[in-house]
């Protein structure tokens, strides 16, 4: 009987162990080139650096606030952009456009704001 439940126990812990693996993947992938490229350049459009800290070149920015990565279909590539620093400051940039695998896209209570989408 003992057996059997040090069976289970270590199936659960398996188990929930494949799953946090999964779940962080997200930050751990590495950033595709192009994707990166084009997040810069929204950096850039936003105020730079000092709007968004954790946008940095030497990182990847699959680990970026805001920046989701697909881990399935397209490994490495960003699919959900979540922009809500009230820091940011300037418009949208039309790099959102080179992001083609983004299916998610959010500018949430941002005052410094400006133009139209792109």
């Amino acid at each position: 009987m003992e057996t059997k439940n040090l069976s289970s126990t270590t199936t659960i812990i398996i188990t929930i162990s494949i799953a946090l693996l999964i779940s962080s993947s997200s930050s751990t992938t590495s950033c595709h080139k192009d994707d990166k490229k084009a997040l810069l350049r929204i950096r850039d459009s936003l105020g730079g650096i000092n709007g968004l800290p954790s946008w940095d070149s030497k990182t990847s920015c699959c680990g970026w606030a805001g920046v989701k990565c697909d881990s399935l279909v397209a490994p490495g590539r960003v699919n959900q952009l979540y922009v809500y620093w009230e820091s940011v400051n300037g418009s949208i940039s039309p790099s959102v456009g080179d992001l083609p695998y983004l299916t998610s896209l959010s500018f949430h209570k941002l005052p410094g704001l400006f133009g139209g989408i792109p």
